[in-house]
């Protein structure tokens, strides 16, 4: 009998393990820098970054400037106030603009399998954890 509760315990436990990176846990907040790799579907000619150290606080670099929001999160509903920034200007402006259009659209965050998916108002912007 003893056997037997090890085993189904063995075995919802590593159910539940093996599922909860995808189940679109809540991001972790913990991760500080994430590098982003994908905007719709297509790799960025350019470093943009999303910071998550501050509860409650989302900033990063974008093509040109810095960028601060306020964030309010809850489960994978990932939402961010007004959007500031530095007012630097860079030759490819445009770029800068079209990332903080998509970011400031997003709804949902998912993290899995080590990637940070925000999407929201027909975009999806996909963040790879930088290197610790």
């Amino acid at each position: 009998m003893k056997s037997v509760f090890l085993a189904s315990f063995t075995l919802l436990f590593g159910a539940a393990v093996a599922s909860a990176d995808e189940t679109g846990a809540p991001v972790d907040l913990a991760t500080k820098d994430w590098v982003l790799v994908l905007m719709d579907g297509v790799a960025p000619g350019y470093q943009a970054t999303l910071n998550l150290d501050a509860p409650g606080r989302v900033t990063g670099i974008a093509p040109c400037n810095r960028y601060f929001a306020d964030l309010v999160q809850d489960g994978d509903s990932f939402k961010l106030s007004a959007l500031g920034s530095t007012k630097m200007a860079c030759p490819d402006m445009m770029a800068e603009q079209d990332f903080f259009q998509a970011l400031h659209g997003v709804d949902t965050a998912v993290q899995q399998d080590g990637q940070l998916r925000l999407s929201g108002n027909g975009h999806d912007l996909v963040f790879a954890k930088t290197a610790p």
